[in-house]
């Protein structure tokens, strides 16, 4: 029988566009009332996406697939998932590109709660937002000096791999883009 499987990036990666549509109608109260051709109103749509996508969020929050006391996500150690997980990365951290995937819809997430006025789930989106930002930031090591200095990471954070190549390190320059625009651990400079 096939096993069910919740993958942490690609869920992310859809979450995002949909959360991130669901905040920006949030924030435009003069469009609230107006109704969209199937009857509802965008408010009651964006309310909607936003209890949708929390629901999606929770799946990650077994212990099985989050580390609570981190507040970052990890591998699963589960015998049910011996033949996706293997024993080498069981109970390990995610990469980052698969933490900040998600990381950038709970902010997301985290910003519509605050234009719900729900302070407690906004407040902790937020904080998980910030505890894997400064988890990142922590492991960022410059190389070169000057014009010619740049960051670099590990595509793992317990920092047993190789340098982050381009495409995943496009997700996590995401991820960084994002936060630092909300004033969390980074600055655009």
């Amino acid at each position: 029988a096939p096993v069910h499987f919740s993958n942490l990036v690609q869920t992310g990666m859809i979450l995002y566009p949909i959360i991130w549509t669901a905040r920006v109608i949030l924030e435009q109260p003069r469009i609230h009332n107006h109704r969209h051709a199937n009857g509802q109103t965008y408010l009651e749509i964006a309310n909607h996406l936003v209890v949708r996508v929390k629901e999606s969020v929770d799946e990650f929050e077994d212990p099985q697939w989050y580390d609570s006391l981190e507040d970052l996500y990890r591998f699963p150690t589960a015998s049910e998932f011996g033949a996706i997980v293997s024993d080498k990365y069981a109970g390990k951290y995610k990469p980052f590109n698969r933490m900040f995937a998600m990381g950038r819809a709970l902010l997301e997430l985290s910003e519509a709660y605050r234009l719900q006025g729900v302070s407690d789930l906004q407040l902790k989106y937020n904080n998980r937002v910030t505890r894997m930002a400064q988890f990142f930031r922590n492991r960022l090591q410059q190389e070169g000096e000057g014009s010619r200095a740049a960051y670099v990471w590990t595509y793992f954070p317990n920092g047993e791999s190789k340098i982050e190549d381009v495409s995943h390190g496009a997700i996590d320059m995401q991820f960084v883009n994002v936060v630092a625009k909300h004033g969390i651990i980074f600055t655009n400079t």
